[in-house]
């Protein structure tokens, strides 16, 4: 069942390496955290209701790296950890033409699992520019990793 998530509420990004995390150099790869792709435009979080502690979090998060591990293809995939933001926050960001990101919830990969979803408006004027900037400011809000290696 879909539920109305709260703006009270916090969501978390779960990071992995090589694809968002630079393990050498201790960092996120920027341009890689949170991407959008078209057609959908949606990223994954976790919902903090259904994973209320980071140890929660860290839980799902080594469940996919044996997930994903599973696959030759994917034999390197490292769960690095999470970054939260406030969903007030993320609802927050909007710019001047009306173009904004909403959190809602998309049980479809477990009860934790919600979408941050890009909202344009309409107008197809300067879209690529409006889409970086929603993505630059999704990006500052969740900037700080908490690590986690998984046993």
């Amino acid at each position: 069942m879909v539920e109305t998530i709260p703006s009270e509420d916090a969501v978390s990004r779960m990071i992995d390496s090589p694809e968002k995390w630079s393990p050498e150099e201790q960092k996120f790869i920027d341009e890689r955290v949170f991407l959008f792709k078209t057609p959908d435009e949606v990223e994954s979080v976790v919902w903090r209701k259904y994973a209320s502690a980071i140890a929660d979090v860290h839980v799902i998060g080594c469940g996919r790296q044996a997930e994903k591990r599973r696959s030759e293809a994917h034999s390197s995939w490292t769960y690095e950890g999470a970054t939260t933001a406030p969903v007030s926050a993320v609802r927050s960001i909007q710019n001047i033409k009306g173009d904004r990101v909403e959190v809602s919830h998309a049980p479809d990969e477990g009860i934790h699992h919600a979408h941050l979803e890009l909202h344009f408006s309409d107008g197809k004027d300067f879209r690529k520019q409006r889409k970086a900037d929603l993505k630059e400011a999704v990006r500052n809000l969740f900037s700080v990793i908490e690590a986690h290696r998984c046993p």
